[in-house]
């Protein structure tokens, strides 16, 4: 149903106060009067028609199911729905950019790990090549029987095993 369709209708059933719609027998056949607007007086039954002289009950009784009530009530629901899908269309739209953003943030992060360990690498090349300075400065002094830097650039290195093993 059209948005056109359904304001049409609904204006329509707004002109009409909202009335609900029954069938009766009729005189000359099936009749859709106005709910509640019948009133029985001496000799006589007054009604507001809504439609005479149907053919079959079938008509009259959809026509008076396609009152103004149930088609006001029909559009609201329309409308109401409408509403709650377009509601939940921003919501997605909404979590669609925070996983974008979530994302992104992951990806900095990703990048930022790669640098550090560019860094941790670059810092124990470094430390390596200082260790084997130190080794070759403690077996140097080995040799004029110092052993002291010796052993404790050997302790230093196992020490470091230790701890990367």
């Amino acid at each position: 149903m059209t948005t056109e369709l359904a304001q049409r209708m609904k204006a329509a059933a707004l002109k009409l106060d909202g009335e609900q719609w029954q069938t009766r027998d009729g005189f000359s056949g099936i009749e859709v009067i106005v709910k509640g607007s019948m009133a029985k007086g001496r000799g006589c039954v007054s009604y507001q028609p809504v439609a005479a002289e149907l053919a079959d009950s079938k008509t009259a009784k959809a026509i008076a199911l396609f009152n103004p009530a149930n088609i006001k009530a029909l559009v609201e629901a329309l409308e109401a729905r409408d509403k709650q899908i377009a509601d939940s269309e921003n919501r997605v739209g909404k979590q669609n950019r925070h996983v974008c953003e979530l994302f992104d943030d992951n990806t900095a992060l990703r990048q930022r790990i790669i640098e550090l360990e560019e860094k941790l690498q670059t810092s124990d090349k470094l430390q390596d090549s200082a260790f084997r300075h130190g080794l070759q400065h403690g077996f140097s002094l080995g040799q004029t029987d110092n052993q002291a830097g010796f052993e404790q650039c050997m302790t230093a290195y196992s020490q470091k095993e230790k701890n990367n093993g």
